[in-house]
Order: C-alpha cells, then structure tokens, then sequence
C-alpha cells in the first residue's frame, strides 16, 4: 500500500487545485472567483446554487454518456471526473463564502441579514416582524 505521501488522491487533488486556477484565469474576474457562477446565474434568472447544480448535472450526463462506451471527441472520463469534482469543491467554496458574508459581528453581538441584496441587518435590539432567529 502507498504511504500517504504517495497516495493517489493527492495527485488529483495537485490536478484539481492546478484546473481551478487555470480555469478562474480563464473564466473569473480577477477579484472575484466566483464572478463567472453569479454572472450565468444573473444572466439565467436562476441562483447561483442553482447554476451550480445544472453544471453537475451537465457533467453527471456526460459521465453517464462515456461510461456507456461513447468515445469522446474532446474531454475524457478523466477530465470530466476532474471538472465534477471542481464544481463540488467551487459550490462548497462558495457557501461557506456566503455563510461568512451572512454574518457579522458588531459591538458583540451577532447580526444576520435579513435580505441579503440590500443588506438590512436583523438584530436583537432592533427586530424585525416575522424574521426567525
């Protein structure tokens, strides 16, 4: 058996890492990783979350295409596992993104956004009707 050192997953993790970059290169603005997902989802009147699942759904198809036996003119078994397990990783990048941006802490005390696109604050000195805690 490999020692952790040399164990396979770690390969696939250096390739993972090295397509992400490559490809937020490519797609993302340089500010932000995520720019490329907000911008399709925005563009598609759907949510990020959303997009997201469609782009695993695309790549669980494709998977289920190769592993029928079609041949690929373009990306392999290999390339398409890579892309899966990149927007798994990217999706959980960017809840725990949103998780972070959804709360803060003031003066001690925590406070959540009520709605998030005008960034209304719910706290316990000042709540607001009909927003659970």
């Amino acid at each position: 058996m490999a020692s952790m050192e040399e164990h396979p997953v770690l390969g696939v993790l250096r390739d993972m890492q090295e397509l992400v970059a490559s490809k937020a290169a490519d797609y993302a603005d340089s500010d932000d990783v995520y720019s490329n997902f907000t911008g399709a989802a925005q563009s598609s009147n759907v949510t990020v979350e959303q997009t997201f699942q469609v782009l695993i759904g695309v790549k669980i198809e494709r998977l289920r295409q190769l592993t029928s036996g079609k041949e690929p003119n373009h990306e392999g078994i290999e390339d398409t596992l890579l892309d899966l397990a990149n927007y798994a990783a990217l999706w959980l990048g960017y809840r725990r993104q949103e998780q972070t941006d959804m709360i803060r802490l003031v003066d001690g005390q925590l406070q959540l956004p009520v709605d998030k696109t005008v960034m209304e604050w719910y706290t316990d000195d000042d709540p607001i009707q009909g927003v659970p805690i």
